[in-house]
Parts: structure tokens; sequence; C-alpha cells
């Protein structure tokens, strides 16, 4: 029965260890993905991943952090309705949609690196330390503009951040196709890989395909369950409108709350 707390308690654990689940799964693949870039896939290249204590250490930081930027890119899901208002709730998530693209930009970067070197221009390679200041500063640069794009739309939160995903999802697989070849002929010039500016976008890549892919399900699953909510909330305010459902407009906020129906004239 749908008013069961035992039942609701049942899908509350159900739903938390999805997500423990999930987040356990993408922290093990971000954590080895580096060394299946560089080596290839096999057991012993994933089983290297967890013997070496400071590559643990690192990635093992790298996965924790790109699960908080998943996190606050997730907080509008919090809520079944989320308004139209335009929050700071968004702008933090829309900030780590902006910190993803700012990791494709400087995976772009790094195939541009891989390609002058390819034509025989010599350029030395980046310093770990001068990677993070670049992707800070395209990162403040990349956030302004799409809060400025993004916040003027009058799409719903989950609608908004899901098109997000969906546009990051699909620059890195763009970027993916782009940087292989790059990266077939760089291997077969160099025995030492991991400094190639190929591998960084690899990495890059497989880090922020991961990062949109579960708030991109995430989010489309959202708007399906808000359409279903809606149906006695209103839209604008979230006015519970379940004791008055053949009123017009709404009474908190005058909003014409009801989806209009087919064959109907669209209301002003």
């Amino acid at each position: 029965m749908d008013g069961d707390p035992n039942a609701r308690k049942r899908r509350v654990l159900i739903r938390a260890g999805l997500v423990a689940g999930y987040w356990l799964a993408q922290g093990l693949l971000v954590m080895v993905a580096p060394r299946v870039i560089s080596d290839g896939v096999t057991l012993d290249v994933v089983l290297e991943s967890f013997r070496d204590p400071e590559y643990l250490m690192l990635m093992g930081a790298w996965a924790l952090i790109l699960t908080i930027a998943q996190g606050l890119m997730l907080l509008p899901a919090r809520r079944p309705f989320p308004a139209r208002s335009r929050g700071w709730d968004v702008r933090l998530s829309l900030a780590m949609g902006a910190l993803a693209g700012a990791g494709l930009i400087i995976g772009a970067g790094g195939v541009a690196h891989a390609i002058l070197e390819l034509c025989g221009i010599e350029i030395s390679g980046l310093e770990p330390g001068v990677l993070l200041l670049l992707l800070a500063g395209v990162w403040a640069c990349l956030t302004p503009v799409i809060w400025a794009f993004c916040l003027r739309s009058k799409l719903p939160k989950d609608s908004l951040l899901a098109r997000t995903a969906a546009i990051l999802f699909t620059g890195t697989l763009l970027e993916t196709a782009c940087t292989i070849p790059v990266d077939v002929m760089i291997r077969r010039r160099h025995d030492c890989y991991c400094d190639s500016g190929t591998f960084l976008s690899l990495v890059l890549c497989a880090s922020v395909g991961t990062f949109s892919l579960g708030p991109g399900v995430l989010f489309a699953l959202m708007a399906r369950r808000r359409k279903r909510y809606l149906m006695g909330y209103c839209d604008a305010c979230g006015y519970d409108m379940r004791n008055l459902p053949r009123a017009d407009r709404c009474p908190e906020c005058g909003a014409g709350w009801k989806p209009a129906e087919p064959g109907s004239e669209p209301r002003a």
C-alpha cells in the first residue's frame, strides 16, 4: 500500500543503496581509468591501480572531488517540484557544470599540444600546478557566461540541468572521438605516454563523462516525477492545489497552474 510507512522506508533504503552503489562504482572507475588509458584493459593493470599507495591516494582524492561536485550539481533534485526561480542551488549546479566544461576545454588544449608535437613544434609540457591554475582561470571565465545564458531560460530547474548534463556528455563523446586518432599517432612515436596531451584529454573526458552521466539520468527521471507531482501543485510557486482542482489560476501567485487541455485555447 502506498501509504504504508514500512513500504516508504523500503523505497528510501533501496534508493539510498542504489545511489551508494553507483557512487562506489563511479569511484572505482575513476581510480583505474588513468592506468587503463595508459596501459590497456587487463586484470594486472586494474590490480596494479590498488597496489600503489601514492597513486591510490591521488586518484581517491580525485574521485572524492568528483563525487562532491556531483552532489553539488544535484542540489535542486532534493525537491520534488523544482520551481522556475533561479536560486543559488541552480547557480551552484551550473557552476559545477562550468567546471566540467572547463575540464573539456583544458583537454582540447592537450590535444592541440599533441598535434603541434606531431608537426615538429616542440612545446614544453605543463606541470600539474600550471594545469590547475589554467583550469581555475577557465572555470572563473566560463561560469558567469553559463549563468548569463542559462538563467534566462524559462525551463524548470530539472529540465535545465538535465540539458546541461546532456550537453556535457555529448561534448565528452565528441572530444573523445577527436582525441583517439591523435592518441594513436602519439603512441606510435613515444614509449613514455603519461605526459602527453592526449593522455590528459582522455583522462579528463573520462572524468567529465562520468560526472555528467549520473546527473543527466537523474534529472531526466526528476522531470517525469515533476510532471506527476505538479498535477496537484502550482508550477510557479508550488502552492498545494489539490483542494482546488477546478481553479484556473493559483490563489497564491495568480499563475495559470493547470496544464492546457488538448484542443483548448492557450492561457494568456
